[in-house]
């Protein structure tokens, strides 16, 4: 089974309140409001953990618990809005011109492996530098859209 994370972008800052009291979620729609695809995008759980500090670096809204948070809510639901949007924007811009740089196969340095031995060893992420590029700039697309809708990005984690 892939973890995915899902990012979707919400047109109108409105539904914040009204979509959470009894949500209920299947992939593509929220309280079976269909989703469409062009507001849709879904990122590997291990691309997530490599990104993780720095998406730390923007307030988000865990509207479960309804409290602010750093970066996202790896197991929950996490809303990104205002100017924290403009905030994300830039990050997945600089993001998108770090990995233009990056060779055709990226392999990338992920989480620690302990062993019972003592030594364990590092995970290796291992993707195609264009398929990482189009869904940063796919992100950095949803993001904008979010902006220019007075919306907001809506992050479901695993």
């Amino acid at each position: 089974m892939s973890l995915e994370h899902e990012i979707i972008c919400r047109d109108n800052i409105a539904l914040i309140d009204t979509e959470w009291e009894n949500v209920s979620y299947r992939p593509l729609a929220i309280n079976d409001i269909e989703i469409q695809e062009s507001k849709y995008l879904e990122i590997h759980d291990d691309i997530i953990h490599w990104y993780y500090d720095f998406f730390m670096w923007i307030n988000m809204y865990n509207p479960s618990r309804k409290e602010n948070t750093k970066g996202f809510c790896y197991w929950g639901v996490t809303i990104i809005k205002d100017k924290n949007l403009i905030k994300l924007e830039e990050i997945l811009e600089l993001l998108v011109k770090l990995f233009d740089n990056a060779p055709e196969k990226i392999i990338l340095t992920g989480s620690f492996n302990p062993s019972v031995d003592g030594n364990g060893y590092y995970n290796k992420i291992k993707c195609k530098k264009e398929k990482l590029i189009k869904q940063l700039e796919k992100f950095k697309l949803l993001t904008h859209r979010a902006i220019e809708k007075n919306g907001y990005i809506l992050h479901l984690g695993i």
